[in-house]
């Protein structure tokens, strides 16, 4: 009987729990891939969510594991329903609501305030706005930051390049006032 039950007299196999057909070599339902207990069908895996009839657990919303055992990823707290916890800051650029959402400070943006939003530099920071032009030296590009015009640095385009220089044409103004050059070339 496969070493998973007991040879009756007539010839046949009475199994052991889990196993089943001819030779109890068929895991039976509710049971594993090694014919060990997963969940029974009138448990609810931890009290998280539904055993299914292959013997795996189907978890509720904001749950997760074997036997739904733990919070699913980006769920908190003791009930595994919250983006954030009462009081937490949401990854320090928000507050947490009542509701377990996060409301973010300007320029922060996602489930737990941890991303930046359009229009904003890589810091969150406000850079220019896309119908802003940075102080009408330059063009906002998509990522926040201004493309100021030649002769002109900063982040607002407001910083002028040292008297003289121009790079030679072959570079643009740094925002230590000297110049980069572009590839290919070297100097001051």
């Amino acid at each position: 009987c496969s070493g998973k039950g007991e040879c009756q007299g007539d010839g046949s196999c009475a199994c052991e729990g889990g196993w089943g057909g001819e030779r109890c070599s068929i895991c039976t339902g509710g049971y594993g891939e090694q014919c060990e207990v997963r969940c029974e069908e009138d448990k609810d895996c931890s009290g998280h969510g539904r055993c299914q009839e292959d013997g795996s657990c189907e978890c509720r919303e904001g749950w997760s594991g074997k036997h739904c055992q733990g919070c699913a990823a980006q769920y908190y707290g003791e009930e595994c329903k919250a983006y954030c916890e009462e009081g937490e800051t949401c990854s320090g650029h928000g507050t947490c609501q009542g509701d377990g959402s996060c409301a973010c400070e300007g320029g922060w943006g996602g489930e737990r305030c941890s991303m930046c939003t359009g229009g904003y530099g890589e810091q969150c920071e406000v850079r220019c706005e896309e119908d802003k032009d940075c102080s009408g030296h330059g063009r906002c590009q998509e990522d926040g930051s201004c493309e100021c015009r030649e002769g002109l640095y900063g982040e607002e385009c407001r910083d002028r390049c040292d008297a003289g220089v121009n790079c030679s044409g072959h570079g643009y103004c740094a925002e230590n006032g000297g110049c980069t050059c572009y590839m290919g070339y070297v100097g001051e």
